[in-house]
């Protein structure tokens, strides 16, 4: 049985906060490639139609997604976004089990 751990998440920017947010969210997603080599796969996708980016993370084990959940630039990126404004709701993070389906 595998131990990786999944996780998919929402960030839905306040109106007119797209881009800045984006530049935040690039330069995080710099800071856990090179330094959580336990994240195996974070990638963000925009989905139009709801206004919000859209997260895939795998991790090695959940110990990856606590050291995640501690990291320094992860709660300096939701201060950034309170503090300025540029989230229109908190972060939906989920732990999602995989059921089905196949990567090549």
């Amino acid at each position: 049985m595998s131990t990786t751990v999944n996780v998919v998440a929402f960030i839905t920017p306040a109106p007119g906060k797209k881009a800045k947010i984006l530049e935040a969210l690039l330069a995080t997603a710099a800071k856990v490639q090179g330094n959580e080599p336990d994240a195996l796969i974070y990638e963000f996708y925009w989905d139009e139609s709801h206004g919000q980016f859209v997260f895939v993370e795998k991790y090695k084990n959940m110990e990856a997604v606590v050291a995640h959940q501690k990291q320094p630039y992860f709660s300096e990126l939701q201060a950034l976004g309170e503090a300025e404004g540029l989230l229109a709701g908190p972060i939906d993070a989920r732990l999602v089990e995989h059921v089905g389906g196949f990567t090549r």
